[in-house]
């Protein structure tokens, strides 16, 4: 069972921070713990002469790291958006910015909806602002 989590925790790991932010990585953060326990706890039942597990352990690590790694893309590219975003070029991104920084792209969808403005004005201008960064 710790495997299992442990394996959960890594494929979530990858796209969990973009999408709900610190959210998402709680939820990585989870099932790392999870698997970590389930190990921990498989492992006092076996016999002293039976070969230990560590499968769970070494997966939810690798999960929680992964996690914790994509956050930091997230929130360093949030503060990329902050410094590049002029607002008189982007409206919308100029006011929704922070909220990618902790929420990822959930965060950054509902403030735009907080604040009556149209989801494709905001891909517009996100397909706008990822053109001129990539010249």
């Amino acid at each position: 069972m710790g495997l299992v989590f442990g394996i959960i925790s890594i494929v979530v790991g990858f796209f969990a921070a973009w999408i709900a932010g610190w959210a998402g990585f709680i939820t990585v953060a989870i099932l790392a713990i999870l698997a970590v326990v389930f190990t921990i706890l498989k492992n006092k039942k076996l016999g002293e002469d039976e070969k230990k597990k560590k499968g769970g352990i070494i997966t939810g690590i690798i999960g929680l790291v992964l996690g914790f790694l994509m956050m930091l893309a997230v929130m360093g590219i949030g503060d990329k958006m902050k410094k590049d975003i002029n607002a008189n070029d982007y409206p919308i991104l100029s006011q929704v910015c922070d909220s990618f920084s902790t929420g990822g792209v959930m965060g950054m969808v509902s403030k735009v909806q907080d604040l009556g403005l149209s989801t494709d004005d905001l891909q517009k201008e996100l397909d706008k602002w990822s053109s001129s960064i990539t010249k």
